[in-house]
This record gives structure tokens, C-alpha cells and sequence, in this order.
């Protein structure tokens, strides 16, 4: 079939699937509502379409023949039908007509060409925010990866959409793993002590920088020198260290005054007299300024040391979560509020700084566990949700996290309502259906499962079969699973009324119900009796044995039965076709003809 042809093909059963929209055959045919096939959309005349045959695709060998989509809730996705009928991957070889699949990136259709198979087309490439393929569906994700939006963890559903999990990380979502990492946000910086600065890498660790020098203040800047230190800024003017490591001044030396090491000497004053130096007093002995003493946990104030702190000390202030400077008088003031950005005011040797990762009282979400703020600012876990009973999911609501809902993300359950639904937990710790299963949703699965409807009865080649709770045929020997067979085959089932084995199904034979009739059954409770069995007739026993008494074949046990003895073997000396008709309580065991009696 040409290439234009194809597309033809292809629009028409587009077309079809469209109008039977309500029977559900456009996700028979593997087509989602509202996606069309590219090419020519005009039928010419001749033109053969292909269709799956009614009832879709068996599967395990059901005789249902159903119409697949006919049978699903109104609220399921089309997408979940359309995977029955959907390949992974495409071969190149021939294909089930109205399926789809992927070639790489690319959705394919199964055309039929002119020789009425189907072949693999190509009919549109997926891209943008959808670039993968999957099922024959572009989608945005591989279903089951994880990933990062920003901050926000994410994973990947069945139907190849990214959903949030969880909280966003308060730091850094490692992409490809979707897990919260580091103790900081890249980029940021702070005071690791009063001495010594620290910025935040790429990797969410501090990075220590010490301040030669200087002091570390404010948002992690060092400053140019240590509080109180002067020096001169020309002959006759001194500058001073402010409590932010940075120099304040000029300030004038008194009359006759000349600057020398950062301080103004000689000059007269009064005996007695007091000033202040740096946040030292300077006392004037014989009319000339003399040596200095320093104030201690105090600040010099005109010429006395006053308060309760030296410029440049810090604290913190437990009550307000504050780092709190010593003023200009000596006194503590609060200087910055730790709270606002997510961190603990700390005190060390070195002074009081804004530090770690979060700030006391606060809570987080890390992995299920609920998280509290330690007393160095950093997270600890405290309660792991999913061990609780039952298990639950760490949520964070407007002003702190905890355990919540009846679930633990990543479970999956069958819903308990037996809808055969398969359930998810989802972010909030509930549970919320996922898909209907076809067949069997298996507890505990994270996937369907079974090729049969549990308690379904089919007839396989003869044989009777019986669908199991899992899912799957096997073997069934019940009355109602025989006569599947006899319906099918057009014989006599377990249990049913006969006058000659050649009535009743394979394995079974015409046993005597003891009121002159027969019964299709088997005494050996199998499909033939062995060697040594007792029988009552030559149907019972496994070829090539046969029904023996007193060295002789025997045939059917009913005196009634004009065929009774029609089905026994003659085979070697001493033998008969019929035999004498038996009742109920007589009978012969299972023998190669011939052999011991």
C-alpha cells in the first residue's frame, strides 16, 4: 500500500473511532480523545480499512471475546485500556492492526498495507513538555523516575506525569534522585563566629573563610579591623574600630596635640582629668595625658567605663531568638532577629551569630521523618511516620509538620472496597485509586496482575479449566467446570445422566448410579485409573490398559445398555468385546490384557 494510502487508513479509523466514541472503541483502536494522525484526512473509494476483530485481543486463554473497553467504570482513563492494546516498542515486522506504540520518540500505528498485515507507520514525534514516548503516549516522564521542579521533589506516575512528592526541600532537590540535600541554600552567606565568615556552595555546605584581622558582621562580612583598635588618620585626627569592624571617624586631637600611633599625645590638660581611648580611660598626670587602662565587659564612656558590655560583644537573646550588640553606652540591644531567616542565634567563645538550619520550634518533613530544630539550629530527626500504626505521611501545613493520614508514600494497596482498583498513597497519606485492574489486583503490588477474571470457567481443548484467585487458569474437576466442557463439546459432563461411556467427556466414563442408569464420573477421582485400580468399565482405566475380571475385558456395567459393551477391548486370548453386565458392586481392576487376574 502506498505511504498515502496508509495515512488514509489511519484518518479513517481516527474517524470511526471518533463516532463509536461512546462505546469506547477509540481506546480499542489505541487513540486518545482529541489527538488526531497527521497526512491526508479524505477517504477515496476502494480504500480498505482495518479493524481489530470485536472484543479486542484474548488473553490466557479466555474464551470470553468481550469488548475490552466495554466493560470498564466511566472513570477510567482511556490510557488505561489503551495499554492492553499498546507495544513498548515497535519491530519492524508485522503487527496487530489498530494498536500503537513507540519508535524511539515517535508514536507508530499498525496499518494494514495491501497484503492485509499490518505494518508499523510512524505518526507523530512527541516533543516540548511530552518528549517521551511510552505506551504510545507522549508523555512528560518515564514512569517511576524521580526528579527536581526547583525546590520540589517530584516523581513520575503511570501515566507518565510528574507529580509533587511531598514538601519542598528547604535547601537543595538533588535532581535525578529527587531527595533534599545540604544544611544551606547555595549563595547564602552568615557569620560562622565573630571571627570568621561562611558562605554556602553549590553542594548546600558552608564553606569557612576566617577574617584576618577583623571581625565577621551583619550578613557574613568581615570587616577591616577589630572593634575599638584606632589609628591615625593624619597628625592631629585619630579614627576608632566600630562594632562592625569597620573604621568610624576622623576624630580631633585637643590643642597641642599630635596623633602617634593612633593616639593623640602630648598637649597640656588638667591633673586629674579623664578621657577616653578607644574604649580604654586615659588619665592626665602632671599636666600631660598618661598611660591608658582598659574597660572591661564595659565601654568607656567620657572618660569612665559605663554599661554592662564592650562595643563590638555580642549575644544572644534566647527569648527574642536575637543576636544582640553592646551600644554606644555599654548596654545590650537587639541587633538581628534570627527567625525570619530560618536559622538559631548560637553562642560561642567568639560571640553570638545567626547560624544553622532552621530556628528553635520549628518542624520539617525529611524522608517520612518528622523533624524538629535543635538548639544549634539544625535538623534531628524525631518521629519516623512510617513506622507508626498504621503508618502515616509526614506533612507540613501553614505553620508546622507532622504525622498524618493512614498511609506512608510509596505504598500501594488493593482498594479494600473490592472494587479491584489499585491504590496509591498519595502526599497527604491517603489513599486514592490509581487504576482498575483488568483481572487481579494483587495486595502489596505496585502492578496488576493475572490473564483471567477470578471464578471464570472455561473449556480448554476438552479439558475443563477454572479461574483461580490469582488470576489464573488451572485445572478444575467440579461439576459445573465439566459440563463447561460438555457444553462446548457437545458431551456429558460430571454428573450428568448417561446409558454408554461413548456419551460422557474424555476422562470420564458411565458409572452405574445404582438404579439401572449411568452417571458420567470417574471413581479413581482423576482423569484414568492406574494399573491395579478398581473399575467398573474400560473408560475408567488409562490406555492401554483395560477393565479385567476372571481374565477377561469387561464391558459397560449397565444390563440396560445396548452399548455398554461396545467400548471394551478385545485385544489378545481369553478376551471379550462386552463381557457380562456388572451392578454397582461388582467390577475388575485396571490390567494390560493378559496379566495377572
Amino acid at each position: 500500500m502506498a505511504r498515502g494510502s496508509l495515512w488514509r487508513v489511519a484518518a479513517a479509523a481516527f474517524f470511526v473511532a471518533a463516532s463509536l466514541q461512546v462505546a469506547g472503541c477509540g481506546s480499542i483502536l489505541g487513540i486518545d480523545d482529541g489527538q488526531s494522525l497527521p497526512g491526508d484526512a479524505s477517504l477515496e473509494s476502494g480504500d480498505d480499512v482495518g479493524f481489530p476483530e470485536s472484543g479486542g485481543e484474548s488473553s490466557g486463554g479466555s474464551s470470553g471475546g468481550a469488548d475490552v473497553a466495554s466493560d470498564r467504570p466511566a472513570d477510567t482513563s482511556a490510557q488505561d485500556v489503551a495499554d492492553v492494546v499498546s507495544h513498548d516498542a515497535p519491530d519492524a515486522g508485522p503487527c496487530t492492526p489498530g494498536t500503537r506504540g513507540c519508535d524511539g520518540s515517535n508514536v507508530a500505528f499498525c496499518l494494514l498495507d495491501d497484503a492485509g498485515t499490518g505494518q508499523w507507520q510512524d505518526i507523530m514525534s512527541c516533543s516540548g513538555s511530552t518528549p517521551l514516548c511510552v505506551s504510545g503516549n507522549c508523555v512528560a516522564c518515564s514512569p517511576g523516575t524521580l526528579g527536581c521542579n526547583g525546590l520540589q521533589p517530584q516523581s513520575c506516575d503511570q501515566s507518565g506525569s510528574w507529580q509533587d512528592l511531598g514538601q519542598a526541600c528547604p535547601y537543595l532537590c538533588t535532581a535525578g534522585t529527587g531527595k533534599c540535600g545540604g544544611v544551606c541554600k547555595p549563595g547564602d552567606q552568615q557569620c560562622a563566629d565573630s571571627t570568621d565568615s561562611e558562605s554556602c556552595s553549590a553542594a548546600g555546605a558552608w564553606t569557612v573563610t576566617p577574617c584576618t584581622g577583623s571581625i565577621c558582621a551583619g550578613a557574613g562580612v568581615c570587616g577591616v579591623c577589630m572593634p575599638n583598635a584606632t589609628k591615625c588618620d593624619d597628625t592631629t585626627h585619630t579614627d576608632t574600630c566600630g562594632p562592625d569592624g569597620n573604621w568610624e571617624g576622623p576624630s580631633a586631637c585637643g590643642g597641642g596635640e599630635t596623633c602617634t600611633s593612633g593616639a593623640c599625645t602630648g598637649g597640656a590638660c588638667s591633673t586629674g582629668a579623664t578621657r577616653c581611648q578607644g574604649n580604654s580611660v586615659q588619665t592626665c598626670v602632671s599636666g600631660q595625658w598618661g598611660s591608658t587602662m582598659a574597660c572591661s565587659n564595659q565601654t568607656c564612656v567620657n572618660g569612665s567605663c559605663v554599661g554592662v558590655c564592650a562595643p563590638g560583644q555580642t549575644k544572644c537573646d534566647a527569648s527574642t531568638n536575637s543576636v544582640q550588640t553592646c551600644d554606644s553606652s555599654g548596654n545590650w540591644v537587639d541587633a538581628t532577629n534570627c527567625s525570619p531567616t530560618s536559622q538559631t542565634c548560637v553562642q560561642n567563645s567568639g560571640g553570638a551569630t545567626c547560624t544553622g538550619a532552621c530556628a528553635p520550634g520549628q518542624t520539617d518533613c525529611s524522608n517520612n521523618w518528622l523533624q524538629t530544630c535543635s538548639t544549634q539550629g539544625q535538623w534531628t530527626n524525631a518521629t519516623n511516620c512510617t513506622t507508626n500504626a498504621p503508618p502515616q505521611t509526614c506533612t507540613c501545613g501553614s505553620t508546622a509538620c507532622s504525622c498524618a493520614g493512614v498511609c506512608a508514600p510509596g505504598q500501594a494497596q488493593c482498594d479494600p472496597g473490592g472494587n479491584n482498583y489499585l491504590q496509591y498513597c498519595d502526599g497527604t497519606g491517603n489513599w486514592q485509586d490509581s487504576f482498575l485492574c483488568q483481572y487481579v489486583c494483587v495486595a502489596g503490588q505496585t502492578a496488576c496482575s493475572g490473564v483471567c477474571t477470578p471464578g471464570a470457567i472455561q473449556c480448554n481443548q476438552g479439558m475443563p479449566q477454572q479461574c483461580n484467585g490469582a488470576g489464573q487458569w488451572v485445572a478444575c474437576g467440579s461439576p459445573t467446570c465439566l459440563m463447561a466442557c460438555a457444553d462446548a463439546g457437545g458431551c456429558a459432563g460430571g454428573g450428568s445422566s448417561c446409558s454408554s461411556p461413548t456419551a460422557c467427556c474424555p476422562g470420564l466414563g458411565c458409572l452405574d448410579n445404582g438404579s439401572g442408569g449411568g452417571v458420567c464420573g470417574n471413581a479413581c477421582g482423576t482423569t484414568c485409573c492406574g494399573a491395579g485400580a478398581p473399575c467398573m468399565g474400560p473408560d475408567e482405566c488409562c490406555f492401554p490398559m483395560v477393565c479385567v475380571s476372571g481374565g477377561a475385558s469387561i464391558g459397560a456395567p449397565f444390563a440396560s445398555s445396548s452399548s455398554g459393551g461396545s467400548s471394551g477391548s478385545s485385544s489378545g486370548s481369553g478376551s471379550s468385546s462386552g463381557g457380562p453386565p456388572m451392578d454397582a458392586t461388582t467390577g475388575g481392576t485396571c490390567q494390560i490384557l493378559g496379566g495377572p487376574g
